[in-house]
């Protein structure tokens, strides 16, 4: 059908038995939106990069090969333990090191979600920090609610990198394909 499948990544949410088996690594339990608690693994622990591996590994192994592009929402709908934007490249790199650590072609699609709302952590300088601790190409952004509220425009068009106009229909529960038909004409 000429599409291209798509497989998750690893963003670091980890269970709570991985913290009982380890634990030394660095992680943070947080209440994620109206779930939780949730356990997220520190991109700076060293088997953040080993466990994004396997992640994608046993991916691959159940689903085949994804035409090298994986989906990571690093960040959505909670804020990052830190706001210092060395702390988010890191963070990025690290998300990207372990996709590329199995597919050296892999590209990143990511929802630029986070951006929208969760503004008030999200100024410039972090979403840089997030957008461009990979080369321009290796990422792709979803500008997911581009007819209603754009991102791109707002952080210098995804500061270089690649992204898609997007459409949502719909929100939150509701399954009927509705909209703003003369919106998305404009």
């Amino acid at each position: 059908l000429g599409m291209t499948p798509v497989l998750p990544a690893f963003a670091g949410h980890i269970p709570k038995a991985l913290v009982t088996l380890y634990p030394n690594i660095t992680y943070t339990e947080t209440k994620w939106n109206h779930f939780g608690p949730t356990c997220l693994l520190s991109s700076m622990d060293p088997m953040f990069v080993e466990i994004g591996s396997l992640f994608i590994e046993e991916y691959t192994k159940e689903f085949g090969v994804s035409d090298h592009v994986y989906n990571c929402d690093a960040f959505n709908e909670m804020n990052p333990t830190s706001n210092d934007p060395e702390f988010i490249r890191s963070s990025s790199k690290a998300i990207y090191d372990a996709m590329l650590s199995v597919d050296e072609d892999a590209v990143w699609i990511m929802q630029g979600w986070l951006f929208k709302y969760q503004s008030d952590f999200w100024q410039p300088e972090q979403a840089k920090a997030l957008l461009t601790a990979v080369a321009p190409g290796e990422m792709i952004v979803l500008d997911l609610a581009s007819t209603d509220y754009s991102v791109y425009d707002k952080l210098d068009s995804f500061y270089g990198q690649p992204f898609i106009f997007n459409d949502l229909n719909n929100f939150g529960g509701n399954t009927g394909f509705f909209g703003r038909v003369g919106r998305i004409n404009e």
